[in-house]
């Protein structure tokens, strides 16, 4: 009888060990997931508009007018509907230049990001029903820069960080993409009669 007794409990403490582990791994998996998921919207976002921003010169359109065309950049932004591009188009040859940077566009999409910057993110689909869905922040940095030491790219005397502050803590997805540019001064990387330099993206 008292053997019993002895199993009986032996078995009853394992179960319960068993059970409050089980209960523990049920609740914790999930979250671990959750970021997981999170990580690869993030990196999707990050990913697309990066892409946007180099390999596409943009396009406008103005709902009263209903003229519509590439060079957004010459609009009156912030009353139009705009989806930016950073790269340089050719008139000549009607062919977008990949990975050119176009210098006005880029100070009319810190204009944008300073004055209406939700004209932005509604244009990058980052804002659904009025809600804003991610912080993003867009730079251009020197090549040799990392998030944990970045260095931004000067072009003629100015710099170009935009958007939101990057935190410090919680997720943070960067992605970079090179690109180059003709300037009088830089502090890019020298290639010929062109700079390089890197426009950055961080997503959160």
């Amino acid at each position: 009888m008292n053997g019993k007794g002895r199993l009986s409990l032996d078995m009853l403490i394992g179960l319960s060990i068993f059970l409050v582990t089980f209960i523990f791994i049920a609740q914790f998996l999930p979250s671990v997931f959750a970021d997981v998921r999170s990580e690869i919207a993030l990196s999707n976002q990050a990913y697309r508009l990066a892409t946007l921003l180099v390999e596409d010169s943009g396009r406008f359109f103005n709902p009263s007018s209903g003229s519509q065309g590439i060079e957004w950049e010459k609009q009156d932004l912030c009353n139009i509907k705009v989806r930016p591009g950073l790269i340089e188009y050719n008139q000549s040859k009607e062919e977008m230049m990949y990975n050119k940077l176009d210098i006005n566009k880029l100070e009319n999409l810190s204009f944008m990001m300073q004055n209406c910057p939700n004209k932005v993110y509604e244009a990058f689909g980052l804002i659904d029903n009025g809600r804003k869905l991610y912080n993003v922040n867009i730079s251009l940095e020197t090549l040799d820069s990392t998030s944990y030491s970045p260095q931004l790219c000067v072009i003629n005397g100015n710099t170009y960080s935009m958007g939101d502050p990057i935190p410090n803590t919680g997720t943070v997805i960067r992605l970079e993409r090179v690109v180059y540019f003709t300037a009088s001064s830089s502090n890019g990387f020298p290639w010929g009669d062109r700079y390089l330099c890197k426009v950055v993206v961080n997503i959160w």
